[in-house]
């Protein structure tokens, strides 16, 4: 979704997909609307940005790395909880 400056007026356009998959750009008629375009296309970006990291052998490693390290803080944590209840 983008302003397009047309005259003097700056109207929001929000882009849709016909059925056949085809774009085109829609005026959107109200504030609400183009707040929600904006919306959806951020979301559909940050979704499309997540699949291609975790998709990454580096993101994979970090992933199973910060497993061991939280598998390792409970570790620590039930240990230190029975020397509470010895003491």
């Amino acid at each position: 979704m983008k302003n397009h400056v047309i005259g003097k007026k700056r109207i929001a356009v929000k882009k849709i997909r016909t059925p056949k998959n085809q774009l085109h750009k829609v005026q959107a008629h109200s504030i609400h609307e183009h707040e929600e375009c904006i919306n959806d296309e951020f979301i559909h970006k940050t979704e499309s940005l997540i699949n291609q990291l975790s998709s990454t052998p580096l993101f994979q490693q970090l992933s199973l790395r910060i497993n061991e390290i939280k598998k390792i803080i409970d570790a620590y944590k039930i240990h230190a909880h029975q020397i509470k209840k010895v003491k």
